[in-house]
Order: C-alpha cells, then structure tokens, then sequence
C-alpha cells in the first residue's frame, strides 16, 4: 500500500512539475530571449546611427574622403563616451587637413582616443564585438583585461591591427572642431606615417 502511494505522490509531482515547465519555466526563458534579441537589435542601430552621422559629418568636412575601414566605440562611464571612425588618408583629404590644421594653429598631441592591442574577444551583437585589452602590463590578474581601455568595434575588424600599429605612433596631428556647451570637443586627428585619419565623436 505505501509502495503504491509513494508511486502515486511521485506521478503527482511529475505531472506538477510538467505542468510548471510549460506555464512558466518556458513562457520565462521565451520572454528572456525576446529581450536580449531586441537590445541586441537596439544595440545595432544605435552604432550604425552613429556611423551614419559621423560618416555625415566627416563628408562635409572633408569631400574627399575615403570609406571608412574600421570603427570603434568605448564608454569611459555611464552613457557617455566616444566613438572613432578611421579613414585611410588620401592625399587630397591629406591636403584639406593640414590647410585646416595649419590655419586653426592646431597642434601636435601624444595622445588620442586609440586602442591597445586586443588580448581577447568577445560577441557582442550580430554586427559588433567587445574587444578586451589589458590596461596595466604589471596587473594581469583574472579578468583584469575587462578594466578600462575596453572597446567595442562594430563591422569588419579586419583592419585592427593597422590601427593597434597607428596609436603606437607617438605624435598625432588633432584638429578640434566648435566646443561644445559641455564636455570634450570632438575632432580629426591624422597619423601620417600609417595614412590614417582618426574622427573621435563624444556621446552623452
């Protein structure tokens, strides 16, 4: 009699158990990737919102510019941060630069928005990838390369290691435009040994 009723109790869980799995375990994990799904998608379109614009922008400013071959983005805290587009360098655009850069007193900076070498990479959307990097040589500890210098490149990356080698360089050509009411100036800066022009653009 008791073999019975433990059998039966052990059906009645079953069917209980059953019965919650497709009430709420599965509706759960549906809902869970719809979500991720539409951030990833959110995601997406905000980095080709950007491209579009910075791509916008830097075609008024210098008409002949070349497409872009790779793209960017890091966040320094919260929303806000930066995001880069880099060009190859023709001469033509070469020229409209030093104009504007020699007329504006522009100088000569050691430092821009760069990247450091990528140590590992990870998925990110269907159309970017997280790239960690290891910020401090003497602090390769666990996870320590997810810290600061971390960035998001969205597109190809198959020119990366051309731009690992341009922001080795120790001298960059930066060229501010119009301040803005708060924040850091955006700008163009070229690196003329790899034939490069960087376009950082700050969000908030």
């Amino acid at each position: 009699m008791k073999i019975t009723t433990d059998k039966t109790m052990l059906n009645f869980f079953k069917r209980v158990l059953k019965v919650f799995t497709y009430i709420v375990v599965i509706p759960c994990l549906f809902m869970i990737l719809s979500l991720t799904i539409k951030f990833k998608i959110e995601d997406d379109r905000r980095y080709q919102e950007r491209w579009n614009q910075s791509l916008k922008a830097d075609r008024e400013q210098f008409p002949h510019l070349a497409d872009p071959i790779f793209y960017f983005s890091r966040r320094h805290g919260g929303d806000w941060g930066a995001s880069v587009m880099v060009y190859p360098l023709n001469e033509k655009t070469k020229r409209a630069f030093l104009k504007q850069w020699q007329l504006n007193k522009a100088k000569s900076v050691e430092q821009i928005e760069c990247i450091r070498p990528t140590v590992k990479k990870r998925w990110k959307t269907w159309h970017s990838n997280i790239h960690y990097v290891v910020s401090d040589p003497w602090l390769q500890l666990l996870r320590q390369e997810r810290f600061r210098d971390s960035f998001i490149v969205f597109g190809s990356d198959q020119y990366l290691k051309n731009v690992e080698q341009a922001c080795q360089e120790p001298i960059f050509k930066k060229l501010e435009q119009a301040a803005p009411r708060y924040g850091n100036p955006d700008y163009w800066a070229v690196i003329e040994e790899q034939r490069l022009l960087f376009s950082v653009k700050h969000f908030y």
